[in-house]
C-alpha cells in the first residue's frame, strides 16, 4: 500500500514539473515574439542612402563651423596687426618730428653764424684798409675765394695780387684781419639751408603719407572683419563665440589723429639776439599795460 502511494505521488510531481517547463517555454516564445514585433521596422526604400547623406551633412556642417571660426580668428588678428602698424607709424612721427625740426634749425643757425662771421671779417678788412674800388666790390660780393683763383676757377686779375701784397706788407692788425678772412674763406663750407628745409618738408610729408596708408589698411581690414561676423547665419556663431564688432577709426580720435604743429616759437632761435631781446621787452610792456 505504501509503495502504491509513493509511486502515485512521484507521478504527480513529474506531471507538475512537465507542466511548469511547458509554461516556461510558452512564456519565452511569447516574449521573443513581442520583442521581434517591437524592433522590426517597415522597409523603407533608400533608407541606407538617406542615412549616409545625413551623416555626411553633419560632417560638412561641423567642418564649416570650424572653418568659419578659424576665419574669424584670422580676420581679428589681421585687424590687430593693422592697428599695431598704424600705432607704429604714429609713434615714428612723434619720435622723428622734433629731431627733424631741431636738425634743420641747427643747420640754419650754423649757416647764419658762418655768413655773419664772414661778413664781419669783410667789413673789418674794408674799414681798416683803402682798397681799390674794384677789389672792394669783389670782397663785398658773397662769393667763396680760393688762393690764386677767382670765380669759377678763373685766374685773379693782376690788381688782386698787387693789392694783397700791399695789404700783407701793411700794419699788423690789417694783416691779422686779412689772414682771418682768408682762413674763413678757404674753409668755407657749402651750406644750403633751402635744401635742408626741402628735405625736412619731404620727410614730414612722407611720414603723414605713411600714416594715411596705415589708416586705409586698418579700415579695410576692419571692414572685412565686421562684414564677416555680421552675415547671417554666421552672426549667430560669432555671438556664440564672443566675436564682437569693432569701431572704425574716426578723425576725432585724438590718440592717433593729433599731428604735431610747427609753431613760430620754434624759429625764434634763428632771430638775432637783439631781435629776441627786443621782442621780450615788447612782451613785458604789453603785460605791464594789461
Amino acid at each position: 500500500m505504501v509503495k502504491f502511494f509513493s509511486e502515485a505521488e512521484s507521478d504527480t510531481v513529474k506531471a507538475d514539473k512537465q507542466r511548469l517547463r511547458q509554461s516556461e517555454l510558452l512564456l519565452t516564445q511569447l516574449y521573443r515574439n513581442e520583442s521581434r514585433s517591437l524592433v522590426r521596422m517597415p522597409h523603407v526604400p533608400g533608407a541606407k542612402l538617406l542615412l549616409n547623406i545625413s551623416v555626411l551633412a553633419i560632417i560638412l556642417f561641423t567642418g564649416t563651423l570650424f572653418y568659419k571660426f578659424n576665419s574669424f580668428i584670422m580676420l581679428r588678428e589681421d585687424v590687430y596687426t593693422k592697428a599695431g602698424n598704424l600705432q607704429s607709424a604714429i609713434q615714428r612721427r612723434t619720435d622723428l618730428f622734433g629731431n627733424l625740426i631741431n636738425l634743420t634749425l641747427n643747420h640754419a643757425v650754423l649757416e647764419h653764424s658762418i655768413f655773419s662771421g664772414t661778413a664781419k671779417l669783410r667789413s673789418e678788412l674794408m674799414e681798416k684798409s683803402r682798397l681799390p674800388e674794384v677789389i672792394a666790390n669783389e670782397l663785398a660780393k658773397n662769393e667763396p675765394l680760393k688762393t690764386g683763383t677767382g670765380k669759377k676757377g678763373e685766374p685773379l686779375p693782376s690788381d688782386w695780387n698787387k693789392a694783397l701784397e700791399s695789404l700783407l706788407a701793411g700794419s699788423g692788425d690789417l694783416q691779422s684781419s686779412l689772414g682771418r678772412l682768408l682762413a674763413v674763406v678757404e674753409q668755407y663750407p657749402t651750406v644750403q639751408s633751402a635744401q635742408t628745409y626741402h628735405k625736412m618738408m619731404t620727410s614730414l610729408v612722407d611720414m603723414e603719407d605713411l600714416i594715411a596708408t596705415r589708416r586705409v589698411e586698418y579700415q579695410q581690414s576692419l571692414r572685412e572683419y565686421n562684414v564677416e561676423i555680421s552675415k547671417y547665419p554666421w552672426s549667430l556663431l560669432a555671438e556664440w563665440t564672443s566675436f564682437g564688432r569693432m569701431q572704425y577709426f574716426t578723425a576725432s580720435n585724438s590718440e592717433t589723429s593729433g599731428a604735431p604743429i610747427i609753431s613760430p616759437d620754434l624759429y625764434k632761435r634763428l632771430l638775432p639776439l637783439e631781435s629776441v631781446e627786443a621782442e621780450k621787452q615788447v612782451e613785458k610792456v604789453e603785460k605791464g599795460a594789461e
